[in-house]
């Protein structure tokens, strides 16, 4: 393929030298090449093709491609054309003239449709354009020389492989090709071009998808290396500065919902501080890791569910997993919506949760054809359980044991129909509720209105009071201990 542009890196000289793409029309630009042809003691020319496009810039340049009835070496012609002043930049691929013809008829990733040639030029007898652009590369170029495999020739080509390998990995990220279907249509497109390497490489991958996931760790390997500096307390507070997305409503509802259930918000608020800071661990005759237990729609996931939205979370694995805690140790912290032990259900022992929950070292079993051995674990994930009913096991020793290894908090009422919400997990509002004083006294959910006025009452009257003795603000029950505005204790 002879190329003839202005532009200096496609000619390789000064923007000046020599006749530029102007002076030629597309017949013009091929007779003079196929006269060098000629000049060349008479290489015979089996096909050609001429296109005038545009850069981007609005400057022309043409672009010929030549298939010559015999090899030859195009450095002759070339300097035919040169010696006439006519620079060109001449290119050859093993594939061969199919190749080329696509690259001139076909959009792809650097050309779109509308940049093509429409009055492409073709010699006499050419195919068309579709049946050209549909010939098989010249495979015959590419077999031409076969070398013996030796040592230096395998270590080659596994070189070879890998680079393929590390060329997709940033193929991948550069473009953010997110499933398989966007990495099989731009390997196809490169195919199409005559780049048939990103095709060739990815259509020998067992799973796609798990390559994709591969190499968007490569690109997050950066980010999660600073993040696991980072205490989990420093990275809720990176949280008190992002945006809420619950309109204000998720802090109201949380401290409604905890008055409803007479728990004191600073008292969870500290349990679960305390988890998140020291992981499982058995201390003064309880342990740091929550259990939640009440009827459905108490809103025992309500407080925990903003903690998906902040940290990578461990969940409650598949019923009988061959391996169930194998990827315990890539996560920040564990939440069981839904957890009730069951031995037909988990493939780990109760013995196993109780040295976990207390903190100490328990053995991970995980696949031999990936791991020489199992993993000798100490867990430091803070871990987070919800259940309709309070801890049960057959064995009341057992029992006692692991109620030493948690904090438990009842959640005794539903939340009634009238004030049920759907209420997006807030992180920003999480962190305020842990970090900062919102545990004592939450905003309102709508800021512009105010406390409703209330008649003045003594604490120890606020039981029978429908108004806050403290602020004002009108209680959702009868015998409510705190004030879900102010946070205020309400009996004396």
């Amino acid at each position: 393929m002879y190329t003839l542009s202005r532009r200096k890196r496609d000619v390789g000289e000064s923007a000046d030298a020599g006749t530029g793409p102007e002076a030629f029309t597309r017949q013009s630009f091929a007779d003079v090449v196929l006269n060098a042809y000629a000049e060349a003691n008479g290489i015979q020319v089996e096909q050609w093709a001429c296109a005038r496009e545009l850069h981007k810039d609005g400057l022309p340049h043409f672009h010929m491609v030549v298939k010559g009835k015999e090899c030859f070496r195009f450095r002759r012609v070339t300097k035919i054309l040169h010696d006439k002043g006519i620079r060109v930049y001449a290119s050859f691929g093993a594939p061969g003239y199919a190749t080329y013809f696509r690259y001139l008829v076909l959009p792809s990733a650097k050309k779109s449709k509308s940049e093509l040639e429409a009055a492409i030029l073709l010699s006499p007898g050419h195919p068309s354009k579709r049946e050209a652009a549909t010939l098989p590369p010249n495979q015959g170029a590419l077999n031409a020389v076969k070398p013996q495999k030796d040592g230096k020739e395998e270590e080659k080509g596994k070189a070879e492989r890998m680079s393929g390998r590390v060329a997709a990995i940033h193929t991948i990220n550069e473009l953010d090709l997110q499933t398989e279907e966007e990495v099989r249509q731009h390997g196809y497109a490169l195919s199409v071009e005559g780049r048939h390497a990103f095709l060739h490489f990815v259509s020998g991958l067992s799973s796609i998808e798990s390559f994709i996931e591969e190499s968007r760790s490569y690109r997050q390997a950066a980010e999660r290396v600073k993040r696991a500096k980072m205490t989990r307390m420093a990275i809720l507070e990176t949280y008190l500065d992002s945006a809420c997305v619950c309109g204000g409503q998720w802090l109201p509802a949380t401290h409604a919902n905890l008055a409803r259930n007479e728990i004191d918000p600073v008292v969870i608020r500290d349990a679960i501080k305390k988890n998140l800071v020291e992981g499982p661990r058995r201390s003064r005759g309880r342990g740091n890791t929550l259990y939640l237990f009440g009827p459905s729609g108490s809103g025992k996931g309500h407080i925990l569910q903003p903690l998906e939205r902040i940290f990578t979370v461990f969940t409650q694995p598949q019923k009988r997993a061959s391996f169930p805690l194998v990827d315990l140790p890539k996560h920040e912290v564990v939440i069981f919506f839904d957890f009730e032990y069951n031995e037909d259900y988990f493939n780990w022992s109760w013995k196993d949760q109780l040295l976990w929950w207390e903190g100490a070292v328990i053995r991970i079993a995980r696949p031999k054809n990936l791991f020489k051995s199992d993993l000798a674990f100490r867990a430091t994930q803070p871990v987070f359980a919800c259940h309709g009913e309070r801890m049960r096991h057959k064995n009341a020793s057992e029992l006692r044991m692991m109620q030493k290894r948690v904090t438990e908090f009842e959640f005794r009422f539903e939340i009634p129909p009238e004030s049920q919400q759907d209420i997006e997990p807030c992180p920003r509002c999480f962190a305020e509720f842990i970090c900062g004083e919102a545990a004592l006294a939450p905003p309102h959910a709508n800021p512009q209105a105010a406390p409703q006025a209330a008649p003045q009452a003594a604490p120890g009257d606020a039981v029978a009071a429908a108004f806050c003795w403290a602020c004002g603000q009108k209680l959702f029950f009868a015998g409510q201990s705190f004030c879900s505005a102010c946070g205020k204790k309400l009996t004396s």
